[in-house]
């Protein structure tokens, strides 16, 4: 088995191990995709299992410095050397061909990539259409028939299109209502999780729950604002109101003062 700093230079990619640097990544920031796992396991190539030998026996060695230095002498190992790597790999790899042969067989591999219970959705009249000219012209190249179709498809009266776009429809309609069951039954949901597709659906959620979040924060932020706005203004309106009033009483007294004035001279 490879160490922990060799397995930092292996990114598994789909049954193929190629080499990749480590990142943000391969720590689990990003989304990665479940791996079934009844799925046979690739055998590690001649090249890995010298790779986790290397390492094993340079265990001082800086982790960024051991691929380069591996591969170096990887590439000089002499034929004989290599041997006992690459009949190790072989021998494991024709097991692997056979149980993988045996997994696709069953069935397991296609279920794993698309719910066997999920219903399939019809096809669109020019498909239909479409099918129909291919078997007409076996002759003819795939590129071909689909201008074919096209062209042919294009000529045709809305009445010679009546009959399957009519059954396209009805198709599509029975596939909405079966998908509607399907999702209600919580097996849409449950196919997501299993093989880690609902890992998207849960970032989305995440992403909009957080937005949302934001969103009430600025709204609450602008209501405050607003409040502040309005007592400010209200104070304002009550000192123009009270400097109006000192200013009427003001006057008042000024004109009685007047008056009393001028009963004093008569």
């Amino acid at each position: 088995l490879l160490g922990a700093s060799a397995r930092n230079f292996v990114h598994a990619a789909g049954d193929i191990a190629t080499f990749a640097p480590v990142s943000v990544a391969s720590r689990g920031a990003a989304v990665k995709a479940k791996r079934d796992p009844e799925r046979p396991k690739r055998p590690l190539s001649a090249w890995l299992r010298y790779l986790a030998e290397y390492r094993g026996q340079n265990k001082t060695m800086e982790a960024k410095k051991v691929m380069k230095a591996a591969a170096a002498e990887w590439k000089g190992l002499h034929e004989l050397r290599k041997a006992p790597f690459q009949s190790s790999y072989e021998a494991e790899k024709k097991k692997y061909d056979e149980a993988f042969k045996a997994y696709t067989d069953s069935g397991k591999l296609a279920a794993w990539k698309r719910d066997p219970e999920k219903p399939t959705k019809p096809l669109i009249a020019f498909l239909r259409f479409s099918a129909e000219v291919r078997k007409q012209n076996p002759q003819v190249k795939m590129t071909e028939q689909s201008k074919l179709a096209a062209t042919q498809w294009k000529a045709l009266s809305p009445e010679a299109k009546a009959p399957y776009e009519q059954k396209a429809a009805v198709e599509a309609k029975t596939w909405k209502e079966a998908m509607e069951k399907y999702k209600a039954s919580g097996k849409e949901a449950a196919f997501k999780e299993k093989t880690g597709r609902d890992v998207p659906d849960k970032l989305k959620a995440k992403k909009a729950a957080k937005e949302a979040q934001l969103k009430e924060k600025e709204q609450a932020a602008k209501a405050k604002a607003k409040e502040r706005m309005a007592a400010k203004k209200a104070k304002e309106t009550e000192m123009k109101l009270r400097m109006k009033a000192r200013a009427d009483v003001k006057k008042a007294k000024e004109a009685e003062k007047k008056t009393k004035a001028k009963e004093t001279e008569m």
